[in-house]
């Protein structure tokens, strides 16, 4: 129940942050900004032994890519952000169409990406999962991952792992 709740709670946080985005950007078309969530993971990805691997994290420049990707496409997109990594997460993603969202648990963020439009995943099986259990009109994946050419790549293949429904920058 308590999940249920705070789904519930977070789907109303959403709503205001996206009314309280169109307030201060002096958006006037009808209807709320687009919803676009983004998933960053690093943690165990940022470690030697992953990296060595192939299980790489995604850059700071594939996320800035996302952005102005979708912006390109829609300059009314707000963006919410969860990740394994906060710090890193507020200073690459800084300025007023941003909120970071403190760590939760694996549920809520799961959750929480559920209710975006377009969902930006980064590294890993929890961020697969995220892009491919949404309902998002679009998904956008870091096509590098795993590094080409390392044990990583060979138990997940692109075209195996990623649909061809997605989009891959």
């Amino acid at each position: 129940m308590v999940l249920i709740n705070n789904f519930i709670e977070y789907k109303r946080a959403i709503e205001r942050i996206s009314q309280r985005f169109r307030a201060r950007s002096g958006w006037t078309k009808d209807g709320v900004p687009l919803k676009v969530g983004i998933h960053v993971r690093r943690g165990d990805f940022a470690l030697r032994e992953q990296v060595d691997g192939g299980l790489i994290p995604a850059p700071s420049e594939y996320f800035m890519d996302a952005v102005r990707y979708v912006e390109a496409k829609n300059r009314s997109a707000v963006f919410f952000i969860v990740s394994d990594d906060y710090h890193y997460s507020r200073k690459l993603f800084a300025g007023y169409k941003f909120y970071v969202l403190p760590k939760k648990s694996a549920e809520e963020d799961m959750a929480l990406m559920q209710l975006m439009e377009i969902v930006v995943t980064s590294a890993g099986t929890f961020s697969w999962w995220c892009g491919f259990s949404s309902r998002a009109k679009e998904v956008i994946y870091y096509k590098a991952w795993p590094r080409p050419n390392s044990d990583a790549a060979g138990r997940f293949p692109h075209d195996d792992y990623f649909p061809p429904t997605w989009t891959g920058l």
